[in-house]
């Protein structure tokens, strides 16, 4: 074989060992589990689990993973295959089992160890989590598989990680309240959602104005008189002398998919004469 046929031989495996590299991660950690998912003889073990990003499987033997970066051999993996785009869940239990299911020969303190995952030539380390205090039933892993880390509520055992969504809320920028100066309001939702709001008192739904920019607060004192013209309270009542003061009520709600949250209403006055707090 000539020399150039070597390099180029040389330079293919590296490329294809580098491939491989890239796509496997340390995906999920637990390290204290009581109740969360049961090994093959049915003891809560400690766990984790690698992904495999790529769109080729890869095959782990001669792989090492190890608790002890001071020993990167420490435990090695057999002819075992990680499917393109899936998940391998190995037991963290000191049972030190190649066959079935894969139990490696140590087990994870749940004060934090690193886990790193380690090429066949002993020495590269793949991957890692760094050593991290995981709380009982929780794990640390990948918000997004293969992605950034960080405490998950929800452990996934051989699946994909997923971070609950944020309970569907809708901000106002400004409480309800008196303001010297006219505002623009904007109103957000914690959450990719649709906002409906209403500006006359009615209750908002889908076939309510939709946000899309900022609602202008000002004084509604110059509009014309409305409700303080209905008389259904006292019998002295009179009608008013020119113009009352009048305040904006926004009713919004935000609508994600299937679910629709609350109504909140907030009430504003513009260059009102009070000193007590409005409730709306």
């Amino acid at each position: 074989m000539s020399t150039t046929k070597i390099v180029i031989f040389i330079l293919l495996c590296t490329i294809i060992t580098t491939s491989a590299f890239a796509q496997l991660y340390v995906n999920e950690v637990m390290s204290s589990n009581t109740v969360t998912i049961t090994d093959d003889d049915g003891t809560y073990s400690d766990w984790f689990e690698l992904y495999n990003s790529g769109p080729e499987a890869v095959n782990l033997e001669g792989y090492f993973v190890t608790d002890t970066p001071a020993n990167p051999t420490q435990w090695q993996f057999p002819n075992v295959t990680v499917p393109a785009n899936s998940f391998l869940l190995i037991w963290a239990s000191s049972k030190n089992r190649t066959t079935g299911a894969l139990h490696t020969s140590f087990s994870i303190k749940a004060g934090g160890e690193p886990i790193q995952l380690i090429a066949p030539d002993g020495v590269t380390i793949v991957d890692q989590t760094p050593a991290t205090a995981i709380p009982t039933d929780k794990t640390y892993g990948r918000t997004t598989d293969g992605g950034t880390l960080a405490f998950l509520d929800a452990p996934t055992p051989n699946a994909t990680n997923v971070i609950p969504l944020a309970p569907l809320k809708i901000v106002f920028s400004h409480q309800a309240g008196v303001f010297e100066d006219p505002f623009n309001l904007t109103i957000n939702a914690t959450r990719n959602a649709t906002i409906y709001y209403t500006i006359d008192g009615s209750t908002p739904n889908e076939n309510s104005t939709t946000y899309t920019g900022p609602i202008q607060i000002t004084n509604n004192s110059d509009k014309p008189n409305n409700l303080s013209l209905i008389n259904q309270t006292s019998p002295s009542w009179t009608m008013p002398n020119g113009n009352v003061m009048k305040a904006t009520v926004i009713k919004a709600i935000a609508i994600a998919g299937n679910e629709t949250t609350a109504i909140t209403t907030h009430t504003y006055i513009i260059d009102g004469n009070f000193t007590v707090p409005i409730v709306s």
